[in-house]
């Protein structure tokens, strides 16, 4: 459901997790989980289906946008951390060749240019640190922007989702009381004789309420999370904040 096109949308390829699945590790996306596994059943009771449509490809949008975002923010971090690596391991070898050519009293011109080189080298690293900080901080903040946005079409798609859903309760509620009254009806013109059958006989089950409907869809996440693997790492605000006031070297 990579829709609209754009730079986000490239991310997704066919053998890509689909949006649902790419939540499986993190709590259900209600509306995602709607329109995955629930929506065939509530589509005769939505009473606008092209305004939910025309939400439900914004969400999907915005949620991609999201992704894209978390997974560039992961490839910038982990480039981060290898970069931060090898300069501190160089470092220590460096301070450990030092060492060693104090002990001998004699600096030779291969020791003096190997250790200008590596001065030069951890300069480039230093300046791509940066650049990544940066590239870091600017995905972070359209991210925010776009979780923003998903939240916006969160409140206008809710009502939507709700009222479809209370329609068919109710509609299966009548349906419900109906049966129950006219086996009542049925039965109450039989000889005094016969026996009645027991009311969970002639009822059928209540469907689940709203939040007993989130949990069981919970327990269900909880049962796919170990079939969907998440691609990359999610960094948050707070751990992206710790990484960016860290010491390189």
């Amino acid at each position: 459901y990579a829709l609209g096109g754009g730079e986000e949308s490239k991310a997704y390829d066919e053998d890509a997790l689909n949006v649902y699945e790419q939540k499986a590790d993190a709590k259900v996306d209600q509306v995602l989980f709607f329109f995955e596994r629930e929506f065939d059943k509530f589509a005769p009771y939505i009473e606008d289906s092209e305004k939910l449509e025309a939400l439900r490809v914004d969400y999907y949008n915005t949620v991609n946008a999201i992704e894209f975002q978390n997974e560039v923010i992961a490839q910038l971090v982990d480039e981060m951390l290898d970069i931060r690596g090898h300069l501190r391991s160089e470092l220590e070898g460096e301070e450990l060749m030092l060492a060693l050519a104090s002990i001998d009293g004699v600096i030779g011109k291969e020791f003096r240019e190997s250790m200008n080189a590596a001065r030069d080298a951890r300069k480039a690293a230093g300046v791509r640190l940066a650049h990544i900080k940066l590239d870091i901080g600017e995905r972070r903040s359209k991210r925010r922007a776009k979780e923003k946005e998903r939240r916006m079409h969160l409140e206008a798609l809710s009502p939507l989702i709700g009222d479809a859903k209370l329609r068919r309760f109710l509609e299966e509620q009548a349906a419900e009381q109906k049966a129950a009254e006219e086996v009542s009806s049925s039965w109450s013109s039989r000889p005094s004789g016969a026996v009645a059958p027991l009311a969970a006989d002639v009822a059928r089950r209540k469907p689940p309420a709203a939040d007993e409907s989130m949990a069981r869809s919970s327990q269900m996440q909880a049962h796919q999370g170990a079939n969907c693997r998440r691609r990359y790492k999610h960094w948050s605000d707070a751990e992206l904040g710790a990484l960016l006031r860290e010491d390189d070297g």
